[in-house]
């Protein structure tokens, strides 16, 4: 499903985001240009994924740009049930 996606929401996505690798801060930058610059489309990207109680499983560089460039946008986003 396609949802917009603030900030705030961004930070609680965010907030459950244990299991994932390291942030990659040049990826980060360059996602929050193309956001602020109005530049930024998905492309067929992997969508957000959470889980049901919502754990952040992918996502998290596109998401941490759009909470430094403080804008909202629709991204899609997907409930997965299993945990793989």
């Amino acid at each position: 499903m396609y949802r917009l996606v603030t900030p705030e929401l961004a930070l609680l996505y965010l907030s459950k985001n244990d299991g994932n690798r390291p942030i990659d801060e040049r990826r980060v930058r360059d996602f929050e240009e193309d956001m602020r610059a109005g530049r930024w489309r998905e492309k067929g990207s992997v969508p957000i994924i959470i889980t049901p109680t919502g754990e952040l499983l992918n996502g998290q560089h596109r998401l941490t740009a759009l909470v430094r460039a403080g804008l909202s946008m629709t991204m899609r986003v997907c409930v997965r049930e299993d945990k793989q």
